[in-house]
């Protein structure tokens, strides 16, 4: 463990020309358990090259230009030095001294995590730019993503947590990012969680379709879709396909993100439920006695009839390779990442003016979408098929766009449709 610094924390130490020296209570083994030694120290603000040093029972931290005036240092010590029997220092010890300028007691804290699946991501780069002074202070997301700087001066920060895969120890535009600006108006403790996405600068394509029913379609695209972008800016057209036979296609009715389809089908669920409860209510009430016939006659004409129509189908399971440790379904609402925002899809939905004829292929054309990095352009087309019933004695699916009467008046078939797409809007 170790039992002194030089300097002691929280001292001022004007004219320090460095080392900062961190002794053990016995000796250390010369090699880390992670990294290299340059790796095993952090000093924030990084005003130049840090240089490590090992001493029998201890670890020097120099900077290649010197420790500057007027700024209050963060020098902290990774858990990866060990004892000549392997024992590692438990946790990150810091020593926070001042070359002159007042100790502040501001802080950033928060979750770096991957934007597509809400996850922490470990062992990551922050770095906090000064607007007022360009001072980068800097430091490491744990295990799981939290990351944490202490002793800032009050200022407008930009935020930048990100991969350092080629250990430049700056962003290269391909690296995993995210970048947030902050504003610590005094000694105040400021949580920013930075949402991390790979850049890419392709756009999404479609790869495949998928009749759900014969009036819904699930469109699947190689790449995660941004679900602040309203799936209506997307254009979509269908056509029969070359080796069909001739006749018109359905036009798009409307255009839903993934979470947005699920949304509507709860609707739509808790609509049905809604109704199904009144008419179980209305059945429960006793038979009016032969005096009054005329009277619940009248009454039952003016009664407002409910329809029943068909649960729209649930999208199945996605396809492709899983979110490893991604979040899941929420009972009510989408999946959403620790910020609030909504976690993307590869999939968006589309609903249909009018049904698709079974056994007849379509082609999908999809232009103008935007994926999560905001590149846009993106579409495609893709082959769609209703297949028939696998056998004359087989029950399909529930199909929307049939209108289910089997429970509902002998007036009321002709609206349920309707009513669906009333809903819808």
């Amino acid at each position: 463990m170790v039992v002194r610094t030089e300097p002691d924390t929280l001292a001022q130490v004007d004219d320090f020309k460095g080392p900062v020296r961190f002794h053990f209570d016995e000796r250390i083994s010369e090699r880390v358990s992670g990294g290299s030694l340059d790796d095993a120290v952090i000093v924030s603000p990084r005003t130049s090259e840090v240089r490590v040093s090992h001493g029998r029972t201890s670890i020097s931290v120099d900077l290649e230009g010197g420790f500057q005036r007027g700024l209050v240092y963060r020098v902290t010590l990774m858990p990866v030095i060990s004892d000549l029997f392997g024992n590692t220092l438990r946790d990150p010890f810091e020593v926070v001294f001042s070359t002159g300028a007042p100790v502040s007691r501001g802080a950033l804290v928060g979750l770096a995590f991957d934007r597509t699946t809400g996850v922490g991501i470990g062992d990551l780069k922050v770095h906090a730019v000064s607007e007022e002074d360009s001072a980068t202070y800097v430091t490491r997301t744990d295990t799981g993503g939290i990351y944490l700087m202490r002793y800032l001066p009050p200022a407008r920060y930009r935020v930048t947590a990100w991969q350092d895969r080629n250990r430049s120890d700056t962003v290269d535009r391909m690296e995993p990012q995210g970048t947030r600006a902050a504003l610590i108006p005094g000694e105040d403790t400021l949580f920013v969680d930075l949402a991390v996405l790979q850049p890419d600068t392709t756009p999404a394509r479609l790869t495949g379709a998928e009749a759900l029913d014969s009036v819904t379609v699930a469109l699947q695209f190689d790449d995660f879709l941004d679900p602040d972008v309203p799936a209506s800016q997307a254009t979509f057209e269908l056509v029969r396909d070359s080796t069909a036979p001739e006749g018109a296609a359905p036009g798009v009715e409307q255009t839903l993100h993934e979470y947005e389809y699920a949304l509507w089908v709860e609707r739509v669920q808790d609509s049905i439920a809604h109704a199904d409860s009144i008419r179980r209510a209305e059945a429960a009430q006793p038979a009016p006695d032969s005096g009054a016939v005329a009277d619940s006659a009248v009454a039952g004409a003016a009664r407002t009839v409910l329809p029943i129509a068909p649960i729209p189908p649930p999208l199945p399971a996605a396809t492709g390779a899983p979110r490893r440790g991604a979040q899941p379904q929420q009972a009510e609402g989408p999946a959403r990442a620790p910020d609030g925002s909504i976690l993307p899809a590869r999939r968006l939905v589309i609903r249909l003016e009018s049904p698709l004829e079974r056994e007849i292929p379509y082609r999908v054309h999809a232009g103008a979408v935007t994926n999560i990095a905001l590149v846009p352009l993106g579409g495609g087309e893709a082959r769609v098929l209703l297949a028939a019933p696998a056998s004359p004695d087989s029950v399909p699916a529930p199909d929307s766009g049939v209108v289910d009467t089997t429970r509902a008046r002998p007036d009321t078939g002709s609206v349920g449709l309707a009513w669906l797409r009333r809903s819808r809007r």
